[in-house]
This record gives structure tokens, sequence and C-alpha cells, in this order.
């Protein structure tokens, strides 16, 4: 036959391991969200870096095809007999100044997506630490429930015991 006493003892002992098992889930959840947060940033990096080396693979063919162009106009230059100076110089500079902003527009274009993405990575992080300290919170107050429950027990035993009930 079960005694007051040892079912008083087995309600205890389930509080307290309900608790620590609580803990142990939380902690889980707390690593599983800090590992997401990081490889979730990671991709966003990853992705940034990849958006950022097409749009300098851009850069490389715009000035190539920049420099073409700027060939084919001293060509013709030459070719009609003139001199770079007057209109034809004039062209050429106000061209190349053209060029240079593109260049420069596709370099601002590259640090842009470099800094969202880091933007973004930071932000991935910053929610999984949220979400961890969620994690870790609950299972602080998982344990306490359970130290709470088997303390309470504790008590409902003295008071038994007390009243002659033990």
């Amino acid at each position: 036959m079960i005694t007051l006493a040892g079912s008083m003892a087995f309600q205890a002992g389930a509080s307290l391991a309900s608790g620590l098992f609580g803990r142990s889930a939380a902690k889980k959840q707390e690593r599983t969200a800090r590992a997401m947060a990081r490889y979730n940033a990671n991709v966003i990096r990853q992705n940034a870096k990849a958006e950022a080396d097409a749009i300098e693979s851009n850069l490389g063919n715009l000035i190539k095809g920049q420099r073409e162009i700027q060939a084919l106009q001293r060509m013709s230059v030459a070719s009609r007999g003139g001199t770079l100076e007057g209109t034809d110089l004039l062209t050429l500079i106000n061209q190349r100044k053209e060029m240079q902003l593109d260049n420069l527009e596709l370099l601002r274009q590259r640090d842009i997506a470099l800094i969202t993405g880091e933007q973004k990575a930071q932000s991935a992080i910053f929610q999984g630490q949220q979400q961890a300290a969620i994690a870790r919170a609950q299972g602080q107050a998982a344990l306490a429930k359970g130290v709470l429950g088997a303390a309470s027990v504790g008590v409902n035993y003295k008071i038994a015991e007390k009243q002659g009930l033990v």
C-alpha cells in the first residue's frame, strides 16, 4: 500500500524531474536558436558576397568595354586627321567623365550590397539571440516551477504531519 509520505515524495520527485527536463529542453532550444541564427547570417553574408562579386564582374566588363570605346574614339579622331583638342577633346572628356560615374555607381552598388547583407546578417543573429534568451528564460521558469512544486509538496507534508495525518 502506498503511504501518504511515499505519494508526496513521488510528487516532489516528479515535480523536480519535470523542472529539470523543462530546463534541459529549453537549453536545447537555446542552442538551436543560436545555431540557426549563425547559419542564417552566414547564408545572408554569402548571398551578399555573391551579389557584390557579380557587380564587380560587371564593373570589369564595363571597364573593358569603356577602354574599347575610348580606343575607337581616338582612332576615329585620328582617321579624320584631327588632334585631341577642341571639340573632339571636350567630347572625349565628357564621355570619360560619364564612364567614370558609371564605374563609381557600380562600386557604390557593390558596397551597398555588402553593407545591406551584413545588416541583415546582424539582424538574424540578434533575432536568434532573442529566441535563445526566451528559451533560457523558459528553462529557468520550468526549473523554478519544478522546485516550487517540490517545495509545495514538502510544505503540504509538514502540514499533514502536524495535523497527525501522516
